[in-house]
């Protein structure tokens, strides 16, 4: 090629730095929603991820709507019943239901009580929970997740509880007339009865501890207890009076039939 852009016969046309595309082979394009051209098959595949993205929210929803393991781990060394968290959830049919060593898993429905485990690792279906099938009406074989709370009771022992009278209590002795006493003690104790404790006790507290029952306990004692020594329920002291009652009724006995000897013998 010449400086005036003449071509030399025969000579080939210079190569340009892009190269043309053939529209004819070029692969249809369409719009995207940011005005960007993109392939059909860059298309296709953004709309795989989408449903995969879409799949997994739904998991994930499913995974915060249900319940699919219950446990709890008694790390206070205080605490006498604990209700599950369920956050509002439902508990997915066959769940499992963790219980450990010292523990009782306690279902209730309604304020009704439900089925009780004991410790060992349940896996919850209608087979397994009869009686709260039957609260809920369920047939057998639903497969529906439910809602219920759990409480989990602990019925390892508990020692050394202390208890005492906070005031002097007074009261009548025989011997001593009015006298003021005071006592104190400890005592030890385990949950035996789940249910009974639950009702009277802990009521729905969803974490009930030691000090709440102790303080109870400890009012409970000391109102027996003092009750007791107010009405003079001390068997020792009254079984005194009576001997001391009965000795003197023998002495006047004994006396009165000396007194009538005598008199006849004159």
């Amino acid at each position: 090629m010449f400086a005036d852009g003449s071509i030399v016969p025969g000579a080939l046309p210079a190569r340009s730095s892009k190269p043309e595309i053939d529209e004819g082979a070029r692969p249809k394009l369409q719009e995207a929603a940011d005005g960007e051209e993109v392939t059909p098959r860059v298309a296709r595949s953004h709309a795989a991820i989408r449903e995969r993205g879409a799949a997994m929210a739904i998991i994930d929803f499913l995974k915060k709507q249900f319940i699919d393991i219950i446990e709890w781990t008694d790390d206070s060394r205080d605490t006498l019943s604990f209700r599950f968290p369920d956050e509002d959830k439902e508990i997915k049919n066959g769940a499992q239901l963790i219980v450990r060593e010292s523990q009782v898993a306690q279902f209730v429905y309604l304020g009704q009580f439900g089925d009780t485990f004991g410790p060992g690792k349940h896996t919850l279906t209608t087979d397994n929970i009869p009686i709260l099938t039957n609260l809920k009406g369920w047939k057998y074989a639903l497969e529906s997740p439910f809602k219920a709370d759990v409480y989990y009771v602990v019925t390892r022992l508990f020692t050394g509880n202390k208890w005492g009278t906070a005031n002097p209590v007074m009261m009548r002795d025989a011997d001593f007339g009015i006298v003021r006493l005071r006592a104190y003690g400890t005592y030890d104790f385990r949950v035996v009865d789940v249910k009974k404790f639950l009702k009277e006790v802990a009521g729905t507290d969803d974490h009930f501890r030691l000090d709440e029952f102790a303080d109870t306990m400890r009012s409970r004692i000391v109102s027996v207890f003092t009750d007791a020594l107010a009405s003079g329920e001390d068997p020792g002291a009254r079984r005194r009076v009576a001997l001391r009652r009965a000795g003197r009724g023998a002495a006047a006995a004994d006396q009165s039939r000396r007194s009538a000897t005598s008199t006849a013998s004159r």
